[in-house]
């Protein structure tokens, strides 16, 4: 009864899944394509959720891209006849070598690559979510990445998507361009990670056609583009922005007068001569910066524009001294952050500075001293590991803090990937 209810019920069946087969043989592949569509079959006419995950047998000298173009081929041709009902889709390529991925026919496209792009060169009316994760494309070539659009016309990648709501692109070329036959109305979710460059006009194009966009991550190497100039907004809606490698934003011509969290690398702080454009500084209430190297004094006075911060997360690439930094928060004049609740620290070393006392200093100046009552709010959490605060400090600072509002552990750096 049971399985006569599930196999007559399409609710049961809007989930497809295709597991990673490192060695595709043609029974599997038959049994694959028959899996595909007796789920698409059975789901009948109700929305569907896709994910693909595709690996390869590393054990082999090269890819058998004839053998993966005959499967995923098939594939596609099924997937395309539903597009105009897939509510979800996940594509997740595994990573490979350099000499895996060397092709004796440098004429014939990556076949996973291109089966992606013609997909996403249809309309997907009720397309919600699209992530595409395609580790295999790290040692490709710039043609091979770029499947030759540079050398032509830059097709419009998702034509008709007014539902989608979050596009996360790894690896991937799949951007947007303008002028777009529908735009992205609906986007608040934006995630760009690329190990190779990425054409910047096409950043820019795909951000600015997402007037709800809340949530922006650019973490890649833009670069020019002939005969596309780059079209930058004035003003962009997010509230959270994570940025990283040589992405340029913030940008003092690009109002940002909503964002609250930023995520950035110590650099480009460090190389700022005015501070955070525009009203950041009065707006941003969450700072997570990476790859600290030192405190110099350029980085400090950019580090004070933030007057409103409430969360610091810091991690430092070897850090050696300190002492600028608590020096600065601990200003009994100026306070640094005067309404921070919540620090996290990872230095990355020990440091050098004698006294390694500085987060305890700080500690008892917010929330135990007089002094600083009226100018500066009392810390509410701190979080750093052992190698940053000797044991002697991290102590003395649960004996103030509590042992709830003091967690002593190594911090997982935001830009590590696993």
């Amino acid at each position: 009864h049971w399985r006569t209810a599930a196999l007559s019920d399409p609710s049961c069946w809007t989930y497809l899944v295709l597991p990673p087969i490192p060695r595709m043989t043609a029974g599997k592949t038959a049994a694959l394509i028959a899996h595909v569509e007796r789920v698409i079959s059975r789901s009948r006419s109700r929305l569907l959720d896709v994910a693909v995950s595709v690996n390869w047998d590393l054990t082999q000298k090269t890819r058998d891209v004839y053998a993966e173009d005959g499967l995923y081929s098939r594939l596609f041709a099924s997937l395309m006849e539903q597009l105009r009902r897939i509510r979800t889709l996940d594509i997740h390529t595994a990573s490979c070598s350099d000499n895996f991925l060397k092709f004796s026919y440098s004429d014939m496209s990556d076949p996973i690559l291109k089966h992606i792009a013609d997909l996403l060169c249809c309309p997907t009316p009720q397309l919600v979510h699209l992530s595409l994760s395609c580790a295999h494309t790290h040692y490709m070539t710039g043609q091979q990445f770029w499947l030759g659009y540079e050398e032509g016309d830059y097709p419009f990648f998702l034509p008709n998507a007014p539902k989608l709501a979050t596009l996360s692109l790894t690896n991937t070329p799949m951007l947007c361009k303008r002028p777009h036959p529908v735009g992205l109305p609906l986007l608040r979710t934006l995630l760009i990670d690329c190990s190779k460059w990425v054409y910047s006009a096409l950043i820019w194009d795909t951000v600015s056609m997402a007037p709800q966009l809340d949530k922006l991550r650019l973490c890649c190497n833009p670069q020019g583009i002939a005969g596309h100039p780059e079209q930058r907004p004035t003003s962009l809606p997010i509230t959270e922005l994570v940025v990283g490698m040589d992405s340029y934003l913030p940008l003092p011509e690009t109002q940002l007068p909503n964002l609250r969290s930023l995520v950035v690398e110590s650099w480009k702080l460090d190389a700022s001569d005015s501070g955070p454009p525009g009203n950041l500084g009065l707006t941003l209430t969450t700072l997570v910066v990476e790859s600290i190297s030192s405190f110099s004094a350029d980085m400090i006075q950019t580090l004070r524009h933030f007057e409103v911060l409430e969360h610091a997360t810091l991690y430092g690439d070897e850090v050696d001294d300190d002492r600028q930094l608590f020096a600065a928060l601990c200003d009994t004049a100026d306070p640094m952050w005067p309404r921070l609740r919540h620090l996290v620290l990872s230095w990355g070393m020990d440091i050098k500075s004698s006294e390694r006392d500085g987060l305890l200093r700080l500690v008892r100046a917010r929330n135990l001293s007089k002094e600083q009552s009226g100018l500066t709010r009392p810390l509410e959490k701190v979080e750093f590991d052992l190698t940053s605060v000797p044991g002697w400090v991290a102590t003395q600072v649960k004996e103030v803090m509590g042992d709830g509002a003091c967690v002593v552990e190594m911090p997982k750096m935001y830009f590590t990937r696993d």
